[in-house]
C-alpha cells in the first residue's frame, strides 16, 4: 500500500464512520450505537472523522506524491499519540471521548497502517504483479538482450575482412540483425561462445 492508497481508503472510511456516527448507527451517544457503550463516536469525533476524511480524499487526488508521504507519516504519528493518550492519560480529549479499549485499538491500527503506507516505497501488490509480468513477458530490453544472448550464435567471415558475430536467435526477445560491410563467405552455427573460423 502506498501513501495515496492510504489516503483514499482511509479518507473514505473516515467519511463513512463520521456519517454513521452522525446518523445514529455508531453514535453520537452510547444508546444510539450498535456497539452500545463499548464503542461509539460522539459528535466531536464524528465531525473530526468527517473533516479528516474529506481532507484525506482531497490530498489523495490534489497533492503530489512527495507531499502525500510525509502527510501519511504525520497521520500515523498523530494516531499513535491518540492511542497512547487514551491508554495512559485520559479517555477525554477536549470533549471527545476516546473509549477504551476500542478507540485505543483503532488508533493503534491506524497508526501502524499509516506508518507502513508512509514508509512503503510503493504498492507491494503492484510490485508483485510487475515482477510476474516482467518474468512472463516476451519483451526484453535491447540492453539486456545484447548483453545476455541466448541460443546459438553465428560466426560470419567476409573476404579478407574482420570477423563478425551475430546472435541468430534469442530465447526471450526479437531476433537481432547485423549489417555486414562485406558479403559473408561462410556461416558456422555453434551452441557455445564463438571462435575464429
Amino acid at each position: 500500500m502506498n501513501p495515496k492508497q492510504f489516503l483514499v481508503w482511509g479518507g473514505a472510511i473516515l467519511v463513512v464512520v463520521g456519517l454513521l456516527g452522525m446518523f445514529a448507527l455508531i453514535g453520537p451517544t452510547a444508546g444510539d450505537s450498535i456497539f452500545g457503550s463499548f464503542w461509539y463516536f460522539d459528535m466531536y469525533e464524528n465531525w473530526a472523522h468527517l473533516i479528516l476524511g474529506i481532507v484525506a480524499l482531497v490530498a489523495a487526488f490534489v497533492f503530489p506524491a512527495k507531499a502525500q508521504k510525509p502527510l501519511v507519516l504525520i497521520v500515523g504519528i498523530v494516531a499513535l499519540l491518540f492511542a497512547i493518550y487514551s491508554l495512559a492519560i485520559s479517555e477525554d480529549f477536549y470533549g471527545a471521548m476516546l473509549q477504551n479499549p476500542a478507540d485505543t485499538i483503532l488508533h493503534f491500527v491506524i497508526a501502524i497502517w499509516a506508518i507502513f503506507a508512509g514508509l512503503c516505497k510503493g504498492n507491494v501488490l503492484d510490485k508483485a504483479s510487475a515482477s510476474v509480468r516482467s518474468a512472463t513477458s516476451p519483451e526484453v530490453s535491447p540492453i539486456a538482450t545484447a548483453a545476455q544472448p541466448v541460443g546459438p550464435t553465428a560466426t560470419v567471415s567476409g573476404q579478407g575482412g574482420p570477423e563478425y558475430v551475430s546472435s541468430s536467435t534469442q530465447a526471450t526477445g526479437p531476433v537481432q540483425s547485423t549489417r555486414f560491410e562485406q558479403p559473408p563467405q561462410a556461416i558456422q552455427t555453434t551452441d557455445r561462445p564463438t571462435e575464429q573460423v
